[in-house]
Formats: C-alpha cells, structure tokens, sequence
C-alpha cells in the first residue's frame, strides 16, 4: 500500500501549488489493485497537462527492467504548433541521487523538441522510402523519440544512449506506448557508431538531442560527430540533394553554451537555419518519492542546423565572458532569462538571409 500513500502526498502537494498563476486541477483515485492508484495534474491554459500514474506491475518483468517498477509513467500531453498533438507515456526515475539523475527526467527541452516532432507530418501516402530517419541522441527518457514514432512521418525512429541502463528505459518507455523504436548504445564521439546506426540508405535524416548543452564536451562531441555524418551525406558524388538537419534543443536554464554551440557548428560547417522559443507548461521533477514540485525553468529554445554546401569558413573568436553576460531581466512569463541571448542575434541574422 506504499504506493497509494505515494500517490496521496503527490495529490496534497500538488493540489496546494499554483504554477506561474495556472490553475492546478488535480484528482487522485484508488484502483482496486495495489499498485494501480492514478494522479492527475491539470495545468489550465498551459499548452498540455501532465498525468502521473502507477500502472499494476507487470508479472515477472525482464531482470535488467526490474528497478523500473519503482518509476511513475507519466502520460505527456503534447501540443504542436500547426495543429499536430499527441500522448505518449514516460517512465522516468523519481529514486533519484547526485549524478544518477541524468537520462532519467524529462526537462523542459525534451517536451519542446518533442512537440517539433509531433508538428513533422508526411502525407499519408508518401512510400516509407521516403521518410526521413530520426536519431535522437542522449534519448534518457526518449520523449522526443516516442513522440516521433507516433506521428508516422519517420521510416525509423532510434533512441540512443550512452549506458546500458539509459538504453533499458527508452525501450521500456517504446513499449509502454505500443511504439516501434529502436534503442541502442551510442557515445556522442562515435561518430562511425552513428553512421552505422542511420544507414546509407536514408533519403534524410533526423539528428536532434535535448539538453546536452549542460556539458559543454559533449556537447562539442555531439555537433562534430553530427556534423561528420551530415557533411559525409552531403557530398557523397552521387548523392541527390539532402535535407538532413541537426535539431538542438535546450532548456532556458542553459543559455551560458550557446555560443559554443553556434561556434561549433560553425567549425564544422553546419549553418543555423532557424531558432524559436517554446513554452514547456506540466513539466514535473522530483528529488524523492514523495516530494513532487512544478518545474520552475519552464521554456526552452529549439535550434535548427543544416550542413552547408560550401567549404565553412572558421568562426570568430569567442566573446570574453564579460561582454557575452548581459544583465539578466525577468518578465511575467517565466524565470529570469538573459536579455539578448547570443542565439537571438544569429537566428535573424540567418533567417532574414
């Protein structure tokens, strides 16, 4: 009965809590099975709800799936600008210590990158052949990719990671939805790994990621081996023409790395094509199994690389940390941001081009 209990101390927490003025509508109900108590979060005008929920535990799960039978599958209720929505479930680890939280939470980038996915819809009687492949790297929880695979607009969906036990739950998440998608291990240096993984038969490919800004190494590891792989694609002699892209998103809370990120790119001759920005509303963390808060850094930002077709040119010297730390300011709509990120200036730049 640990679980119901669980589920009470979510139920109280979260109906006393009020999210940037957002109304939480929030029920609990008892199943008659141990196991099966279900919480609901409704975050009223927000762009999608979040539904935290315990299923009955299933008989004799797998050795190497056992721990996750102590994680919530939260249902993610996406909303994507254009018209496109969709629900999937997320098996993330609320036993969480120190380092061991990484690629087991879902943060606001995810869910931005994720309602991207959703908005890429193919015409329902484009042949398979013609389906771009999406490899999202650093999955975690692989929300973006179990979003991607829903729509049916990709010929394959691949969710990597760099662990074993990362690689365990993108599988369980796929399915706990019912999902086709492939898990596999993958660092962010390998690129031969990652040409392997895609294939050369792909008439396009997917290359997307959601906060790996935090580090700014994997991060550098992640664009160049990218960029290896879309520029190998690109001039290939007899290649038709390509629409590969590169999708980089990242949660407000780690703007310090965008101008690496920019940079990188640059380097290794990928060209930002377009940046936009996406509130991220639902999205819920936690330290404990009973200790359930709103996630204050609620926005993100969503990147969009392509390779270029000529030789890049180097990029300029990065700015002295002094003059690249504007004065941060905060509106009404979320935690304060800087004002000016260095991604804004260069998104135009290329945009208006």
């Amino acid at each position: 009965m640990a679980d119901v209990a669980i589920a009470d101390d979510l139920a109280r927490l979260l109906a006393s809590m009020d999210v940037d003025g957002l109304r939480l509508a929030l029920h609990a109900r008892h199943g008659a099975a141990e196991g099966a108590a279900v919480a609901e979060c409704a975050l009223g005008a927000a762009p999608g709800a979040v539904v935290a929920e315990r299923a009955p535990a299933p008989d004799a799960p797998p050795p190497e799936l056992s721990a996750l039978r102590r994680r919530f599958p939260i249902r993610f209720r996406l909303s994507a600008r254009g018209g496109g929505d969709g629900s999937v479930r997320v098996c993330r680890d609320f036993m969480l210590v120190n380092e061991r939280v990484i690629g087991k939470v879902c943060w606001p980038a995810a869910e931005a990158l994720a309602a991207h996915l959703l908005a890429i819809r193919l015409a329902e009687n484009a042949p398979s052949a013609a389906r771009p492949v999406l490899l999202e790297l650093g999955a975690g929880c692989a929300l973006p990719s179990l979003a991607a695979a829903s729509t049916g607009a990709f010929a394959r969906v691949i969710a990597t990671e760099m662990t074993e036990e990362r690689v365990a739950i993108a599988a369980h998440n796929a399915e706990l939805n019912g999902l086709e998608l492939e898990s596999s291990e993958l660092l962010f240096a390998d690129a031969e790994r990652m040409r392997a993984l895609v294939g050369s038969a792909p008439s396009s490919i997917v290359l997307c990621a959601a906060d790996v800004h935090y580090n700014p190494e994997a991060l550098v590891e992640l664009i160049a081996s990218a960029a290896a792989l879309m520029r190998d694609r690109q001039d290939a002699a007899d290649a038709p023409p390509r629409a590969d892209k590169l999708l980089l998103a990242r949660s407000a809370v780690f703007t310090h790395n965008d101008e690496l990120m920019l940079r990188t790119a640059a380097e290794h001759g990928l060209a930002l094509v377009g940046a936009e920005s996406a509130r991220c509303g639902g999205v819920l963390h936690a330290a404990s199994p009973t200790l359930f808060e709103p996630n204050p850094n609620d926005s993100a930002d969503l990147f969009r690389f392509i390779a270029h077709r000529v030789a890049p040119a180097r990029a300029a010297p990065l700015a002295s940390d002094a003059a690249r730390e504007p004065a941060p300011h905060a509106d009404a709509h979320g935690p304060a941001r800087p004002a000016g990120p260095v991604w804004a200036e260069s998104a135009r730049s290329v945009i208006s081009n």
